[in-house]
């Protein structure tokens, strides 16, 4: 089958997989339209993946793959006339799917010009998942190394569930690459459930949130990077949005389905689990001692939170030995120093650096980063997005959430069970667990690891509370996010949308040079994607990256009027 032709499938096998069989488990519900949708996406993901998982381990025949397909696409057609039914009724579960649908265009535009990846230290990742990924279609012996690592190093979810899109399609980089980006763009409907938490009665959450989204690098520069960090915040976002929910309203079955949701996340990526333990001691010490069936309860997340992990954990177990799964595992974030007082000394300079943008101190910088340059301005931007966590929320964005804090506590509300000391223990939790655990030195800053959950939890936050902003506040913000969007976002695509085969001395438009594609690891990854022979859908698409082209510059038009339309209007209460 034509490369082109298997591209073109990817989006319908994609579809079929990810929302059918999960919406028939729970279409029973009577949960709010979000929650089933993120419930659906979520039990689909965990079910097809864990399906494609033992087809690949147990090396079965690859006629199962079709039948898994084929069952995938029989519930979701069971289950189309509920959802009818569903988005007839509800005006906001079709703005929702209407604004999702944008942010997946837009995303997967902008996927589209990478014709090589760069900027900061982004090096081996890519490669690394896609490898790992096609291991999951059999053939390959179990002692293979990726990236110098054995498979354990990296738990297996997002790999297994692409291997099942690729066997369907073909298993060349261009299918694993629009399946990773299509994977991560599900973030939105956990990031709308939990900004539904802040602020439920604001109409245009779903829109403000996809706009925000659209210009907001962290998240589209880690949706485009085909590696497992946002398919990983995906499920951590879900549970903490059901834990909250359930919490609110008391609700077992929602909590049961945050710890389902965290075991998945643990699944995809390690770097999930000090929130899954954050929301596990909570539940122990601050939920379930009121709980009137709390062993009954507890022996059913136990049991849950198991059957989710233990098909991974056995197999690995079975075949490399426990300690070798511990130990990979532990090493995969870089290896610990010698003694505690200096691993304590490297996690306290990994917590400054996280919070101390790089500018402000000394850290070794490519040769070429002498003068004002696109390619400096580029790192620059894109090093101090991904790895510093304030400005990880965007240019204003901390600036944003601290004054929104003290708004909120100056104009109080009902109470709730999740006050502001749950959310300020969470992320401090998430910090101080995440730079504990993390093996290496980073003098770039850390961010962009185990903190991507809390700045996604932060970005909803905002994009909640928008609307009920004075209006210059409001101007401020969409000002914050052009900003963000030039910078991290269009700058960012733009160098990477060029080929390294140049000759010296080449210029490109608004004085770009050869020099300013070549920043950090750029030269490393065109090299191995040379030498793998591995095309991207830039490669695949050739002299028509014209059309995603002009698909990003209508919806960054259109997202920027309505952003700024959307400042202008008068205030409303949230």
């Amino acid at each position: 089958m034509p490369e082109m032709g298997s591209l073109a499938l990817v989006p319908l096998v994609f579809g079929l997989s990810v929302f059918g069989p999960g919406y028939w488990l729970i279409r029973r519900t009577d949960w709010r339209p979000v929650e089933k949708a993120t419930a659906a996406l979520v039990l689909s993901v965990l079910l097809v993946g864990l399906a494609s998982f033992a087809v690949g381990v147990l090396r079965l025949h690859p006629i199962c793959r079709v039948l898994l397909l084929v069952a995938c696409a029989a519930s979701t057609a069971a289950s189309l006339p509920a959802v009818a039914r569903l988005l007839r009724a509800e005006a906001g579960a079709r703005r929702a799917l209407v604004w999702f649908a944008l942010l997946a265009v837009w995303a997967v535009a902008l996927q589209a010009l990478v014709r090589n990846y760069s900027g900061g230290n982004l090096v081996y990742d890519w490669l690394d998942h896609y490898q790992r990924s096609k291991f999951f279609l059999g053939g390959q012996p179990t002692d293979t190394l990726f990236s110098g690592a054995l498979l354990p190093a990296r738990p297996p979810l997002m790999n297994a569930f692409a291997a099942q899109i690729m066997a369907l399609t073909l298993p060349r980089f261009p299918c694993y690459q629009l399946t990773a980006a299509l994977l991560a763009v599900l973030a939105y409907f956990p990031m709308l459930l939990i900004a539904r938490l802040f602020s439920s009665t604001g109409s245009g959450v779903s829109r403000t949130l996809a706009i925000v989204l659209m210009f907001q690098p962290m998240f589209i520069q880690n949706v485009s990077y085909s590696w497992t960090r946002m398919p990983a915040a995906f499920f951590v976002l879900a549970a903490v949005g059901f834990y909250v929910a359930g919490w609110r309203v008391g609700d077992h079955r929602r909590m049961l389905f945050a710890f389902i949701c965290g075991a998945a996340a643990i699944l995809t990526h390690y770097s999930s689990v000090p929130y899954v333990l954050f929301l596990a001691l909570h539940y122990l010490l601050h939920v379930l001692p009121r709980r009137d069936r709390a062993a009954r309860e507890l022996a059913a997340i136990v049991l849950a939170a198991g059957l989710v992990l233990a098909p991974w954990f056995a197999w690995a177990t079975s075949v490399f030995g426990a300690g070798r799964v511990v130990s990979t595992a532990l090493v995969s974030s870089g290896k610990p120093l010698l003694t505690a007082g200096a691993n304590l000394i490297k996690a306290a300079l990994n917590l400054r650096d996280m919070f101390v943008p790089h500018l402000l101190r000394e850290v070794p910088r490519d040769a070429r980063s002498s003068g004002l340059t696109w390619g400096r301005i580029r790192d620059d931007a894109f090093t101090m997005y991904q790895g510093n966590l304030p400005l990880a929320l965007g240019s204003l964005g901390a600036v944003l959430l601290v004054t929104e804090v003290v708004r909120s506590r100056r104009h109080p509300k009902a109470p709730r069970t999740d006050s502001l000391w749950f959310w300020a223990a969470l992320a401090a939790f998430a910090v101080a667990a995440g730079i504990g655990v993390h093996g290496g030195r980073e003098p770039l800053g850390l961010a962009q690891t185990a903190q991507q959950p809390l700045v996604m939890i932060g970005v909803a936050f905002l994009a909640s509370r928008f609307e009920g902003w004075p209006r210059a506040l409001r101007w401020l913000a969409a000002g914050g996010l052009l900003v963000d969007a030039l910078l991290g976002v269009l700058l960012h695509f733009w160098l990477q949308s060029y080929p390294l085969e140049l000759p010296d001395g080449w210029s490109g438009p608004l004085g770009l040079t050869r020099d300013d594609l070549l920043f950090t690891m750029a030269e490393w990854n065109w090299g191995v994607k040379r030498g793998g022979r591995h095309l991207f859908v830039a490669d695949l698409l050739g002299s028509r990256t014209w059309f995603p082209a002009i698909l990003v510059t209508a919806l960054f038009v259109g997202a920027a009027v309505m952003l700024f339309r959307a400042a202008a209007r008068r205030e409303r209460s949230t």
